[in-house]
């Protein structure tokens, strides 16, 4: 399955930018971290990319919804995700 993701910088640690990672994924079976674990590890093995925080993102019903770290999740409910940078297979 391929997934999308944005690798993007966000100022979020007492306005410090830090790399992020937001996968366009949703865990079905509600293991969310377990998810969020394993596309990190894909991302890292398949494009060689990490970052200092990760996150999913997804739709429920039209709202974007993210999980992940609280300060990433309300920046991105601000913000929104740019655009979609790399992909992975899983």
């Amino acid at each position: 399955m391929r997934i999308e993701l944005a690798l993007l910088e966000a100022p979020l640690i007492g306005g410090r930018w830090v790399t992020v990672l937001v996968f366009d994924a949703m865990a079905t079976d509600g293991q969310k971290a377990a998810l969020l674990e394993q596309l990190v590890g894909a991302a890292k093995q398949q494009i060689g990319v990490t970052a200092e925080l990760n996150v999913l993102g997804y739709k429920e019903g039209d709202k974007p919804t993210y999980y992940g770290e609280e300060a990433l999740v309300a920046y991105l409910q601000k913000h929104g995700v740019p655009r979609w940078t790399h992909h992975i297979e899983v």
